[in-house]
C-alpha cells in the first residue's frame, strides 16, 4: 500500500508529481463564476491574487460586517451570514454596485486588521507571521473592496492613490520636525490653492481608562502614544454640483459600527450633488463633536476623581494616568484644529459654487458653521481642562512625598530599636538565664552478664539540668540595651543643636577656650615627660 503512494504516476513526468497547494486552490475556485469576476477585477497584481486564493472559498465567519458597509438609494442593505464565503460576499457587492450605477451610493471600509486574521488558515497565518507579511495580509478584505469600487465607479488614479493612503495602517507618534522655510512657503500656498481637495479628514480622540498599580507595572498602558480616531472622507469627482458617490474610510471596526445608524440620515431625500455632499458632512460633523464631548466629559470627571482621590490613596499609577491624561488633551485639541480646518476648506469650496441656494443648502451652510463654533468652544474647554492637570499631580506628588516621609521614619525609628538590640544580643552572645524551672530527665541502662544471660541488670537514674549558670540575666539585658535605645533615638534629634550650641559657645569665648587647650597641652606634655 505505501509503494502505491509513492510509485510515479504513469504518463507524468517526475517534476509534476508534486503539488501547489495554491494552484489547486485556484483550478478549484476558478470553477465559481463569481470567483472569475472578482479574479479578473485584481488580476494585474500577483500579491493581491495569492493572498485571495488563500480566502476566496473559507467562511467569512462575520468578517465582512467588520471590513465594509455599501449603501445606495432604494437598496436593500447587503446582509452576509457567518458561513458566506468570501468570493460570494464580493460578488454580492460588485453585482449591487453594478445594479445601482444611477443611485447615490456610499461604501465605509476599515483600516483596522485587528480580528482579520482569522480569514486566513492556521498555517497561512503562521507563514505570514514568519515572513512579516502579515499585515499587507489582513488588508487584503480591504483592499479588494476598494478594486471592486474601482472597477465599477470609475475614478480617477488620484482618488486611488488617496484611498490607498487612508487604507495603509499608520503608526502614530510624535511628529517629526520638518522644516517651514519662509521662502517656500508662498509657493506651496499658491500650488495647493489652485487644488480641488478630494479628501477630507476628521480626527478624534477617545478617553482612556485608569488601570491600577499592578496593571500599569505589568501592561505599561500609559507608555504609548494616545490612539487617535481618524475619519477620512474621499469623495469621487472634482465637480461638488455632480457627486453621487462617497467613500469613507475609518481606522476602527467600532466607528464603522456606529456609522451604520447614522447612514439613514444621508438617504432621507433623494437628492444628488451639493445636498448629497452636505448631508454627508453633517452626519460626520455631528459623530465628531458627539465623540469629542464624551472625551471631554469623560476627562473632567476623572480629574475631579483625583483631586480627593489622589489625596486619600496617592500612588504612582495616579500620576502616569494623569500625565497620559495631559497628552491626550494634547492630541485632541489637535484634532479640534483639524477638525476646524476640514469644515473650513469644505464651506469654501461650497462658496466658490454659483448659483442660487435652495433652503435646504442655506441651511445645511449654517449647520456647518455651528458646528465649527461648537469645535471652536470645545477646544478652549479642553485647554481649560488641561490646565487642571498639574495642579492635580502637584497635590498628587506632595501626598506621595507625605507618605514617604513618614515610611521613612518609621523605619528610621525601627531601625534606632533594633540596632541597640542587636549589638547587645552580639555582645552578650544570646547568654542569658532560664527562667523556666529545670526539666529532669531520666536514663535507663540494660546490662547483660555474659558468663550468665539470665543475669539482666536495669538501672534507672535522672538526670536534671541546672540551667546557664554563665549566662547573664535578662534584667542585665534590658538594663544594657534600654539606654542604648533611648539614646540611638535621641541623640540624632538633639545632635544638630547640641553641636550649634557648642560653636556657639566656643565663638563667645574663644580666649577662655585658648587658655584651657593651651594648659592641657602643657600638662599633657608635664606627664609624658615625667614618664620617662
Amino acid at each position: 500500500m505505501a509503494e502505491s503512494f509513492a510509485r510515479t504516476p504513469t504518463g507524468l513526468p517526475r517534476s509534476r508529481t508534486l503539488i501547489d497547494l495554491e494552484d489547486m486552490a485556484a483550478q478549484t475556485f476558478r470553477r465559481d463564476s463569481n470567483f472569475d469576476e472578482i479574479y479578473k477585477i485584481i488580476s494585474g497584481e500577483e500579491s493581491l491574487k495569492k493572498n485571495y486564493l488563500k480566502i476566496a472559498g473559507r467562511p467569512n465567519l462575520g468578517l465582512v460586517g467588520q471590513t465594509f458597509m455599501y449603501k445606495a438609494t432604494d437598496a436593500d442593505e447587503l446582509i452576509f451570514e457567518r458561513y458566506d464565503t468570501w468570493s460570494a460576499c464580493f460578488e454580492c457587492l460588485r453585482s449591487s454596485a453594478e445594479k445601482n450605477k444611477n443611485e447615490l451610493e456610499i461604501c465605509l471600509v476599515t483600516s483596522d486588521t485587528t480580528h482579520l486574521g482569522r480569514a486566513f488558515s492556521f498555517i497561512h497565518r503562521i507563514f505570514f507571521i514568519g515572513h512579516d507579511r502579515f499585515q499587507q495580509a489582513y488588508s487584503l478584505p480591504s483592499q479588494i473592496v476598494i478594486r471592486i469600487l474601482h472597477n465599477q465607479w470609475r475614478f480617477s488614479d488620484d482618488i486611488m492613490a488617496r484611498i490607498t493612503e487612508s487604507l495603509c495602517p499608520k503608526e502614530v507618534s510624535l511628529s517629526a520636525w520638518q522644516p517651514k522655510l519662509p521662502s517656500q512657503r508662498n509657493i506651496s500656498q499658491i500650488e495647493g490653492s489652485v487644488q480641488v481637495p478630494l479628501k477630507f479628514a476628521f480626527e478624534w480622540i477617545n478617553a482612556p481608562y485608569y488601570a491600577t498599580d499592578l496593571s500599569v507595572y505589568v501592561l505599561r498602558p500609559y507608555g504609548r502614544y494616545p490612539q487617535v480616531k481618524t475619519l477620512d472622507v474621499i469623495l469621487t469627482s472634482m465637480k461638488y454640483d455632480q457627486i453621487r458617490r462617497a467613500i469613507v474610510v475609518v481606522n476602527s471596526h467600532n466607528t464603522l459600527a456606529e456609522l451604520r445608524n447614522l447612514l439613514p440620515q444621508v438617504f432621507q431625500h433623494e437628492v444628488s450633488g451639493l445636498p448629497y455632499i452636505m448631508r454627508l458632512f453633517r452626519a460626520l460633523c455631528t459623530k465628531t463633536t458627539d465623540e469629542t464631548v464624551t472625551f471631554l466629559t469623560k476627562t473632567c470627571d476623572d480629574i475631579n476623581y483625583m483631586v480627593y482621590e489622589g489625596r486619600l490613596r496617592p500612588s504612582g499609577s495616579k500620576m502616569q494616568y494623569l500625565r497620559h491624561l495631559e497628552d491626550c488633551h494634547h492630541v485632541a485639541k489637535d484634532c479640534c484644529r483639524k477638525n476646524q480646518r476640514t469644515l473650513q476648506v469644505l464651506l469654501d469650496q461650497v462658496n466658490l459654487i454659483q448659483g442660487p441656494r435652495t433652503d435646504d443648502e442655506t441651511s445645511l451652510i449654517n449647520e456647518f458653521e455651528m458646528a465649527r463654533n461648537d469645535l471652536d468652544y470645545l477646544h478652549d474647554e479642553i485647554e481649560s481642562s488641561l490646565q487642571r492637570i498639574p495642579g492635580v499631580c502637584r497635590d498628587i506628588r506632595e501626598q506621595l512625598d507625605f507618605v514617604q516621609i513618614r515610611r521613612t521614619n518609621i523605619l528610621g525609628i525601627l531601625a534606632g530599636l533594633y540596632l541597640p538590640l542587636a549589638f547587645v544580643t552580639s555582645f552578650l552572645g544570646m547568654n542569658l538565664n532560664q527562667y523556666t524551672q529545670p526539666q529532669p530527665s531520666w536514663r535507663n541502662a540494660t546490662r547483660i552478664d555474659p558468663a550468665n544471660p539470665d543475669n539482666i541488670t536495669i538501672s534507672h537514674s535522672e538526670i536534671v539540668d541546672s540551667g546557664a549558670n554563665q549566662a547573664w540575666s535578662l534584667q542585665l539585658f534590658f538594663e544594657i540595651a534600654v539606654p542604648l535605645m533611648v539614646g540611638t533615638i535621641l541623640i540624632p534629634l538633639v545632635i544638630g543643636s547640641i553641636i550649634r550650641a557648642f560653636l556657639r559657645a566656643l565663638g563667645r569665648g574663644r580666649t577662655w577656650w585658648r587658655l584651657i587647650f593651651a594648659s592641657f597641652v602643657v600638662w599633657s606634655v608635664t606627664i609624658t615627660l615625667k614618664s620617662f
